[in-house]
């Protein structure tokens, strides 16, 4: 009776094997980015670009190339009330289900999100084929403008691009990084207000000169000097909840980096305290993570921030020797009050323009509460526009590139 039980037991498993689910690749169109603006009526215009496996494959036989003139990207776009609504409509004109399965990119316009996202980012983090993974972008204009003219020459498709820019920001610090369920959990929190990455594309050519010293990078993304059509990710946008309320530049951004801890490395341009018209060129690398307090106390919350950045020189035009203790001592205390003043203005602006915590302050004033209604109780978000924030930057120079002493220019 017992080798009956197990021999039952075994066909039962044997006959659910399968893969009856299963979906086939060629039956499927894979959405790579999806895009969201405003649209008539209430509604919201949603932008897929979809890839043509035919083209980003290359033809039989390989030697890559695509096929013929096609793109490698379908980009296609439809009204609906919900982004998830989009799917049913679009099905009705391609002969393959759409698919969010492969969709690492959303693309969400400035005017869209200064009205709010939470009716957009409920369905589709509720949504089985979202992947929390993908990465946010708010497009100063409208996302299916952007999408349609960014065309990297670097890469097969911009869905690469996307994944390759959230990499190259640690080589600059001058812009943002969000994945979905990171930003969707911002919106819901009350420790740390979510910001996401600015995008654009370049219309203006070189028409604008370079950053004042000091300021590299004091730029919003389509703003920077480049050539026409490239597109630019600088800058940051800052949400209060679901709603966006401003943007940061890159060299602003680089100081909210800062002090979350997340930059890795930047470039600093400082004015030279001899020299008229001279620069200093140094490299930042933050060497730990910021240590901060924050007291709950009295009336108004106290935040202590201490940073810790190791510079490095890499660009001394005037020929000053930099190598001696005295000259290195001077340029030490001036990226160390740059630093402080870039970090104090960023936080300025959160308190007073934004009234959003986009540092994370809260999640260290939370610590001070025993209970979870003790905390909501104390209405940090309410409070922190009038807290007091002391920051202290220690700078320690241990590199001065390949020189051992700089001789005059002659």
């Amino acid at each position: 009776m017992k080798a009956v039980k197990i021999l039952s037991v075994l066909i039962i498993i044997l006959s659910l094997q399968g893969c009856w689910g299963s979906r086939e690749t060629d039956e499927m169109a894979y959405v790579l980015a999806m895009g969201l603006d405003k649209g008539p009526d209430g509604n919201i215009t949603v932008t897929f670009q979809i890839a043509n496996p035919k083209v980003i494959a290359g033809p039989p036989g390989g030697g890559g190339g695509g096929a013929g003139r096609e793109k490698p990207l379908i980009t296609v776009s439809t009204i609906a009330p919900l982004p998830i609504a989009a799917f049913n409509i679009m099905n009705v004109e391609r002969s393959r289900q759409i698919s969010l399965l492969h969709t690492n990119a959303f693309i969400i316009s400035e005017d869209l999100a200064r009205e709010g996202l939470a009716p957009y980012l409920n369905p589709l983090n509720r949504f089985r084929e979202t992947r929390g993974t993908a990465f946010v972008y708010i497009s100063r204009g409208k996302a299916s403008d952007f999408m349609e003219k960014n065309r990297p020459e670097l890469e097969a498709t911009p869905a690469k691009q996307y994944e390759l820019i959230s990499r190259s920001f640690r080589l600059h610090a001058l812009t943002s990084v969000v994945q979905f369920h990171k930003f969707y959990a911002g919106t819901k929190s009350r420790d740390r207000q979510p910001v996401a990455p600015l995008v654009d594309i370049n219309n203006k050519g070189l028409e604008r000169g370079a950053s004042t010293p000091g300021a590299l990078g004091d730029y919003l993304a389509g703003d920077m000097p480049s050539n026409k059509g490239e597109s630019q990710f600088l800058g940051t946008a800052v949400f209060r909840m679901d709603k966006m309320v401003g943007t940061l530049t890159g060299n602003e951004t680089r100081y909210l980096n800062m002090l979350t801890g997340e930059m890795h490395f930047s470039f600093l341009v400082l004015p030279h305290h001899l020299k008229e018209n001279s620069v200093v060129g140094v490299s930042l690398l933050q060497a730990r993570k910021p240590v901060i307090k924050v007291s709950t106390e009295g009336e108004r919350p106290i935040i202590n921030i201490e940073l810790f950045v190791e510079p490095a020189l890499v660009g001394t035009p005037s020929g000053t020797s930099y190598e001696n203790n005295v000259h290195m001592g001077v340029i030490e205390k001036e990226i160390s009050r740059a630093l402080s003043e870039g970090c104090r203005q960023v936080v300025a602006r959160s308190q007073e323009e934004f009234r959003s915590d986009i540092f994370g302050f809260g999640r260290y004033a939370r610590k001070n509460f025993l209970t979870v209604q003790q905390w909501r109780g104390y209405d940090w978000l309410g409070k922190y526009p009038g807290a007091e924030v002391e920051i202290k930057v220690n700078v320690r120079i241990r590199r001065t590139g390949l020189m051992l002493k700089t001789a005059p220019n002659v």
